[in-house]
């Protein structure tokens, strides 16, 4: 998939904002000179219409800054994002997921491997794509990678 067809994707239909997506944009611009082709293409990206995080992934990006930044950071990024909260139904969702990669015997990675469930249990739920960095999510979704950046775009 091109940059040009997921932001169609993403005007017309949910897509989660994996918190490394977040990050890499909050990165970039600090040091957007340095990494320009980067940061249009995630700019681009970052101003699509159907952007959503989850109550894990606002907790996460808040977490990491420091005080001063939170302010900043919901008036400038955070402000932009539909949120959805954790219902019974994505906690259920989220539990299948574990129990289907554990019995296929595949282990997870990192320390926020829980999230990760989470987040493809809400693109399931809410019949939602994934945008991330993290390769974790091919076990679970659905995945392509796009083109111009180091993305995958995840379904259920």
């Amino acid at each position: 998939m091109n940059v040009d067809e997921f932001i169609n994707l993403c005007d017309s239909s949910c897509v989660i904002f994996d918190t490394s997506i977040i990050l890499d944009y909050i990165k970039l611009l600090k040091f957007s000179k340095k990494y320009g082709q980067k940061m249009k293409i995630l700019s681009r990206i970052m101003n699509c219409n159907k952007k959503t995080i989850t109550t894990l992934i606002y907790e996460e990006i808040l977490a990491g800054a420091s005080i001063n930044n939170e302010v900043e950071l919901k008036r400038k990024i955070l402000y932009s994002f539909n949120i959805f909260s954790i219902t019974e139904n994505e906690a259920e969702e989220a539990s299948h997921l574990e129990r289907e990669l554990r019995n296929k015997g595949l282990k997870r990675k990192g320390e926020n491997w829980r999230i990760d469930f989470f987040i493809a249990a809400f693109a399931y739920t809410q019949r939602c794509y994934v945008l991330t960095k993290d390769e974790d999510f091919t076990k679970m979704l659905n995945c392509e990678k796009l083109d111009e950046a180091e993305y995958y775009v995840c379904k259920s």
